[in-house]
């Protein structure tokens, strides 16, 4: 039995640079990459520094300033994230990256603003529970259909396809150095200075708004019928793979199965 596998033209031409022990010319420029690096820069500020983060881990304190019990905060956090996570999953492609990312940054910038005015402007109150309590709803709402899971599907769509990967990799890096600077300073932001935090949250995202307005593209489908640049068409042929594209992935349903038979036992006459 003797197996053979039809792989994307990634595997072949990396074994062909294996074996070539040559390094490919880079197929992309810096006036390529800039603006979406800008935007990509952008989407890392605007998703963690919003304050989605903040209120999540920190909504037991966040409810016991409006003399709500401090356990009622991660279970509205956590009931309004797992409900409102399953319908992004239609609406992204439904109506795109760039419309759905703006939509959920304006809701979140505008609930952080309610918030914060909740806090600092009205009395302990019936009124303020209320209020509060529609403020955060709204904040997790918006994040999740929208500014959560839109910044991973932008980070492969926004650069040429030679620079996807450090793209993602710049765009994922932002995420997490925003991350720290939130955590580290909002505690320290709320003892000081309480509501008006979230003043500075919701500030942010509308700055974050005006920017990525005319910074981001519209990117849905774009990767999917994208044209492969002379470039990456001549390291592609350079390689031993001259007539496929080079971002194709590998397929599993490309595996075929061949069973070569043996040679036949000679028969022998019987008597």
């Amino acid at each position: 039995v003797s197996t053979q596998s039809t792989w994307g033209d990634v595997s072949i031409q990396e074994q062909a640079l294996l074996r070539s022990d040559k390094t490919p010319s880079r197929s992309w420029t810096w006036s390529q990459v800039s603006v979406p690096l800008v935007a990509g820069a952008f989407l890392a500020f605007s998703q963690q520094m919003t304050g989605m983060n903040a209120i999540v881990t920190f909504s037991p304190t966040i409810f016991a300033r409006a003399n709500l019990n401090p356990s009622l905060g991660p279970l509205v956090t956590g009931v309004v994230q797992s409900v409102t996570s399953v319908p992004s999953l239609y609406m992204v492609e439904r109506f795109g990256r760039r419309l759905l990312y703006l939509v959920s940054l304006a809701m979140v910038s505008v609930s952080a603003l309610l918030l914060g005015v909740t806090l600092i402007l009205l009395p302990v109150s019936s009124t303020q529970t209320t209020l509060l309590l529609t403020a955060v709803c709204l904040f997790v709402t918006g994040f999740c259909v929208g500014l959560g899971p839109c910044v991973y599907i932008l980070a492969t769509e926004l650069f040429p396809v030679s620079f996807v990967e450090p793209g993602c990799a710049f765009t994922n890096l932002g995420i997490w150095i925003w991350y720290i600077v939130l955590m580290f300073t909002f505690p320290l932001l709320e003892d000081s200075i309480g509501g008006y935090s979230f003043i500075g949250f919701g500030t942010i995202g509308v700055v974050s708004f005006v920017a990525l307005y005319k910074l981001l593209p519209e990117t849905r489908a774009a990767k999917v019928n994208a044209t492969p640049t002379k470039d990456e068409e001549d390291q592609s042929t350079s390689l031993g793979s001259p007539s496929s594209p080079l971002p194709r992935r590998p397929s599993f349903r490309n595996w075929t199965l061949k069973i070569s038979p043996g040679p036949r036992p000679p028969m022998t006459p019987t008597r």
